[in-house]
């Protein structure tokens, strides 16, 4: 890893672009910052979800339409670096759905993989109103 204000930029990035995906209901465009492998994890409330593919399926019977996905706001409070090809990134989330709003925290292992950044590990909390 040449300099990790580059690279923290970088993961940066790959959040916003997953928040921006989710915000105009791009679920294909949000899932595209998860690493596409049936190693990826995903901790929810709703509980364990291992694959990409499993977590796309969970997301688009919980989300049938763009109008179900709602509205996401992240905050990035920690990056760390814990390697040369893998990151800390824990944050809070504040989500408004149709029916409910919530707010949450997350913590994600970021992997770089094919020279991008992906989440590798994604472990979210949300409680809803």
């Amino acid at each position: 890893m040449c300099d990790q204000s580059l690279e923290a930029e970088a993961i940066r990035s790959v959040l916003w672009a997953q928040r921006e995906a989710w915000n105009r209901g791009d679920l294909n465009g949000y899932m595209a910052g998860c690493w596409n492998d049936e190693r990826f994890i995903s901790v929810s409330d709703d509980g364990i979800t291992r694959g990409w593919l499993a977590l796309r399926n969970r997301f688009e019977d919980a989300f049938p339409d763009p109008a179900a996905m709602g509205h996401i706001e992240l905050e990035i409070l920690k990056l760390e670096f814990l390697g040369d090809d893998a990151a800390l990134v824990m944050g809070s989330v504040a989500m408004a759905l149709p029916a409910a709003q919530g707010i949450g925290s997350f913590t994600l292992i970021m992997r770089f993989i094919d020279h991008q950044w992906r989440v590798a590990h994604d472990h979210s909390s949300l409680t809803t109103e």
